[in-house]
């Protein structure tokens, strides 16, 4: 991790046009790497692109063209079609590719789940995921309003020793 670490500090060095904006977190090839900073440390985060699945996803990737007229053109069109060719801005985008992150070996998971004193790391997230689904159904149904119907004297009251 180390390693690679450093070699992606070096690429953002090398390369900081790609990865620096005015406001200082840049987002590069419409927001798939992104630079942060979090706890005075640097971080570049990486989302993958889609994956286009052809057994589920309907195919969206026709191109719409506009009809164009047919026939000659008149000077006046042919002279905006020359300012067009002749001024069409070309595209300079800077490169990067970047290596994914190197996964984390069974020793660091396991000193992972040690730190955090819970069990697996998979069962931490499967129990903060039904809380968080908890938290919203709370929420849709409003628990903190009183009870659109009162409960009858002692309907919550069971078997009571008396």
């Amino acid at each position: 991790f180390a390693a690679w670490q450093e070699k992606l500090q070096k690429l953002v060095k090398e390369n900081p046009d790609v990865f620096t904006t005015p406001k200082g977190a840049a987002a590069y090839m419409g927001g798939m790497h992104v630079k942060e900073t979090m706890g005075g440390n640097e971080f570049v985060t990486s989302t993958p692109g889609k994956v286009y699945d052809e057994q589920n996803d309907e195919w969206d990737g026709e191109k719409v063209y506009e009809g164009e007229l047919e026939g000659t053109r008149t000077e006046a069109e042919r002279k905006s079609q020359a300012d067009l060719a002749e001024e069409r801005p070309q595209e300079e985008t800077n490169r990067v590719q970047l290596d994914d992150e190197p996964s984390l070996t069974a020793e660091q998971i396991g000193e992972i789940e040690d730190k955090i004193g819970a069990g697996l790391i998979e069962e931490v997230i499967d129990v903060a995921q039904g809380e968080l689904n908890l938290i919203d159904t709370m929420e849709q149904n409003k628990v903190w309003e009183d009870l659109e119907e009162k409960p009858v004297e002692g309907q919550w009251v069971y078997f009571e020793r008396k």
